[in-house]
């Protein structure tokens, strides 16, 4: 699935099904707007869903993308 309309900073967004869940990759446009969009955005709501919501934080794995590659 690909979000046309995401919050500030991501570029693109995918998931799909994966053997533990959902499998979810986003690429932003900086570390800043992704650090900003977790700690503002993400982790509130997820802790706004109480016994409903995960039993810990998601994992998160970042990487540097190397655009040059596709120029």
């Amino acid at each position: 699935m690909v979000q046309a309309n995401g919050p500030a900073g991501q570029t693109h967004h995918f998931a799909g099904p994966s053997e533990d869940g959902r499998q979810v990759v986003a690429v932003w446009d900086s570390q800043e707007s992704l650090d900003a969009f977790v700690s503002e955005t993400l982790m509130p709501a997820l802790q706004g869903l109480g016994d409903r919501g995960f039993p810990a934080p998601p994992e998160q794995t970042v990487f540097e993308v190397d655009t040059a590659a596709f120029a």
